[in-house]
C-alpha cells in the first residue's frame, strides 16, 4: 500500500513524458506538413511565373520586331495600368528604332563617313520592314533561379551579315581599283543595303534563350535584349 503512491506517480510521470513525445511528433508532422505545402505553393507561383514570363518577352517582341504596341498592352501580364503599359511599349518601340539607326551612324562613321540622317531614317524604317517579315514562337518558359526565368524562342530571322555583303559586293571592285572613293562606296552600299530590306528574304531557323527577372512589383524586364534580337538579324 505504502508503494500505490510512487507507483502512481510513477505512471503519471510516465504519462507526461509519452504526451510530451507524442506533442512533439505532432509539432514535427505539422511542420513537415507545412513545409511541404510552402514548397509546393512556390512551385505553383513559380510555374505562373513562368508563364508570365514567357507572356512578357512575346509582348517586348511584339513593340521592339514588330512595333506593335497595343499587342504588348494587351499581353504585358504586370499588374500596371494600361497606361503605364502603353509607355513602356512606346519607349521601347521608339528606342528600338533610334539604336538601330545611331548604332549604323556609328557603323559608318568608323569608316569616316558622316551618313545623312534622312538616309539613317529611311535604312531604319526599311530595316524594320525586313524584321516584319521574321517568325517566332515562345516553345519553353521555366524558372531557372531565385527570381530569374529563362524563356526559349524558336525564330525564324535573316542573315544581316549577308545582307551587308550582298549590298556591298557590286561596288567594292570599283573601290579596290580606286575609281570610287570610301565615301562613294558607303552611300552606294547603304543605299542598296536599305533596299534590300525591302525585298523578299531568306529565313533561318534558330533558337534563342532569354532570361527575364520578375521585379517585386510583379512587373518583369529583360535585361539584354540582344538574347532575341540577334536571332531574328542574324550577325552571321
Amino acid at each position: 500500500r505504502m508503494l500505490s503512491p510512487i507507483i502512481d506517480e510513477i505512471a503519471k510521470e510516465t504519462d507526461k513524458v509519452k504526451k510530451d513525445e507524442d506533442d512533439e511528433k505532432e509539432k514535427e508532422m505539422k511542420s513537415a506538413e507545412e513545409a511541404v505545402a510552402s514548397e509546393e505553393s512556390m512551385a505553383d507561383d513559380h510555374k505562373k511565373f513562368a508563364e508570365e514570363a514567357g507572356q512578357y518577352v512575346d509582348a517586348l517582341i511584339q513593340t521592339t520586331v514588330f512595333q506593335n504596341e497595343e499587342h504588348f498592352v494587351a499581353t504585358d501580364p504586370s499588374p500596371r495600368s494600361e497606361e503605364k503599359k502603353l509607355d513602356e511599349a512606346i519607349f521601347q518601340k521608339e528606342t528600338f528604332v533610334s539604336f538601330y539607326v545611331e548604332n549604323t551612324k556609328k557603323n559608318y562613321a568608323s569608316l569616316g563617313v558622316d551618313l545623312p540622317q534622312e538616309i539613317l531614317d529611311e535604312m531604319g524604317a526599311n530595316f524594320m520592314k525586313a524584321l516584319a517579315q521574321t517568325k517566332y514562337r515562345i516553345t519553353d518558359s521555366r524558372h531557372s533561379e531565385e527570381d530569374n526565368y529563362k524563356v526559349t524562342i524558336s525564330v525564324e530571322g535573316f542573315n544581316h551579315a549577308a545582307l551587308q555583303d550582298e549590298a556591298t559586293l557590286p561596288f567594292m571592285a570599283d573601290y579596290q581599283a580606286g575609281k570610287i572613293t570610301v565615301e562613294e562606296l558607303v552611300m552606294k552600299q547603304s543605299k542598296r543595303l536599305s533596299d534590300l530590306y525591302t525585298k523578299p528574304l531568306t529565313l533561318k531557323p534558330s533558337t534563342a534563350y532569354v532570361d527575364v527577372l520578375r521585379n517585386n512589383d510583379g512587373s518583369y524586364v529583360v535585361l539584354l535584349q540582344d538574347q532575341y534580337l540577334l536571332s531574328f538579324a542574324q550577325p552571321q
